[in-house]
């Protein structure tokens, strides 16, 4: 049997609730095979049972092949010799070309979606040119290529001979923003386009020390982006920021391929030429237990040291910025004085905006007030005010002519006297006493006392505060008993 030359698992479709499995074979063939019976073991006794649909439409090796993200239902394979066929899985006996075949493709080794526009479809090939289509209008609408026009842009190290394109990628996020990957030993790059401005890259990633082999553009995390090659490395990078941010253990030979997983972006897969699969997670939970536990079991005389140390490794891969779905999107926290402190993630427009002109985004932190009685906020800020512009009298007057009652207007009349200067005394007046008049009353009985009449008692009789008069009653009460 042929050899696989791409292998790829769509998302559920509607009659198919674990997708389909498509193969592109050396032999030029194309396969298709149901998921769920494959799951299910049905293939056992009869390989052919699961085969949905099966074609030898290709001439050569089917090395590029993808699912469109929105359309599910809709492949499209390339091989060499420049073919492109896109597949509609409904009626796939019927496929047809995006276009004239274009000159400047000749084995296709990698085939990419637009995340956003459907009919958006980039292609790598061998000669070192990505060719956008449009298959609305069924042409080809750009093309992509590095060599000398990259050296005079300001990239001296870029070779002026042209060596393939070994993956393409689209930007999760922007629609048009592209990387592809060099296999060339002496140039092992990642290449970062805008298709605004493509005379050149807009970014080099350079880390790997041979050619790259595999892309992985993360669909939930525009900043995570991996990338595997014949130097056995698998990097993550931040691309908006052209920094490595993670790396795997080195494998045993070429990594040829490394993928997320669509359902859950915290895994990812690799595969590499020593016949191995690996599943990796973004961050280890126990990366210091296994490398304490790796140095402690490690001889410096155990020929096995290396291998232990490279297994702790393999199980410590962190990433030095959090993935976007471990991030807080949004939160909010009430502090004094009705100040609410909260964050949300940028606007459409200023993610817009900061991808045309390539701009950093930055995160914000916006402080507010929140009011839930507006009469009670205009209240308290006049007397914040009258407090600093020390006019607390012309408040106090304006609250007692604004009185809803004769309680409140009173309220606030004897807060105006407390700050009087003399305010005891002038406390002592609002609530009926009077120390002239307690003084004669005091005076006069005394005076009585003795049977001696003071000009005290001769006013006695004129006494009207109702203080006044309670201790009038009261000293003449007391005059009586001592009579008695």
């Amino acid at each position: 049997p042929s050899r696989f030359g791409r292998l790829l698992w769509s998302l559920p479709l509607k009659d198919r609730n674990q997708g389909i499995l498509a193969g592109g074979l050396e032999n030029g063939e194309l396969i298709l095979w149901d998921a769920e019976s494959v799951l299910a073991n049905n293939t056992q006794e009869n390989p052919e049972a699961a085969i949905v649909f099966r074609s030898s439409s290709h001439t050569g090796t089917v090395a590029g092949m993808d699912f469109n993200n929105q359309q599910k239902h809709v492949l499209a394979t390339g091989a060499s010799q420049g073919e492109i066929f896109i597949w509609d899985l409904e009626t796939p006996t019927k496929p047809y070309s995006p276009g004239p075949r274009s000159t400047k493709l000749e084995d296709i080794t990698s085939l990419a979606w637009n995340n956003q526009v459907t009919h958006i479809l980039a292609s790598a090939s061998t000669t070192g040119s990505t060719v956008i289509w449009d298959l609305k209008n069924r042409r080809e609408v750009m093309h992509l290529h590095y060599g000398g026009g990259a050296q005079l842009a300001g990239y001296p190290g870029m070779a002026t001979t042209r060596r393939g394109v070994t993956a393409v990628a689209w930007n999760p996020d922007n629609a048009t923003q592209l990387v592809t990957a060099s296999e060339d030993d002496s140039n092992p790059v990642v290449m970062m386009w805008d298709l605004r401005n493509a005379q050149a890259p807009e970014r080099i990633l350079s880390g790997h020390t041979k050619g790259v082999l595999s892309l992985s553009w993360c669909k939930k995390d525009a900043d995570l982006l991996f990338s595997s090659g014949k130097d056995n490395r698998t990097i993550c990078w931040n691309p908006s920021r052209g920094e490595m941010v993670g790396e795997l253990a080195p494998s045993d030979n070429w990594v040829f391929d490394v993928q997320f997983n669509q359902h859950n972006p915290n895994l990812f897969s690799t595969s590499s030429f020593d016949g191995k699969v690996n599943v990796h997670s973004l961050q280890s939970t126990n990366e210091g237990e296994d490398v304490s536990r790796a140095a402690v079991n490690a001889s410096q005389d155990d020929p096995f040291s290396a291998a232990i140390y490279s297994a702790s490794a393999a199980a410590s891969f962190s990433l030095k910025q959090p993935p976007k779905w471990y991030r807080r999107p949004v939160g909010a926290s009430f502090g004094f004085g009705n100040q609410l402190v909260h964050f949300a993630p940028p606007s459409a427009a200023t993610l817009a905006s900061a991808a045309n002109t390539g701009a950093t985004v930055p995160h914000a932190v916006a402080v507010s007030s929140v009011v839930t009685d507006k009469s009670l906020l205009q209240r308290s800020q006049e007397l914040e005010h009258a407090l600093e512009s020390n006019s607390i009298n012309e408040f106090c007057e304006h609250r007692i002519r604004a009185a809803d009652s004769e309680l409140e207007a009173k309220n606030w009349q004897v807060l105006k006297l407390l700050f009087e200067n003399d305010a005891r005394d002038r406390l002592v007046r609002f609530l009926g006493f009077s120390k002239e008049e307690l003084k004669d009353v005091v005076g006069a009985k005394l005076a009585r006392q003795g049977g001696q009449v003071t000009k005290a008692e001769a006013v006695l009789p004129s006494v009207t505060s109702p203080v006044a008069a309670s201790l009038n009653q009261s000293v003449e009460d007391m005059t009586l008993q001592d009579d008695d």
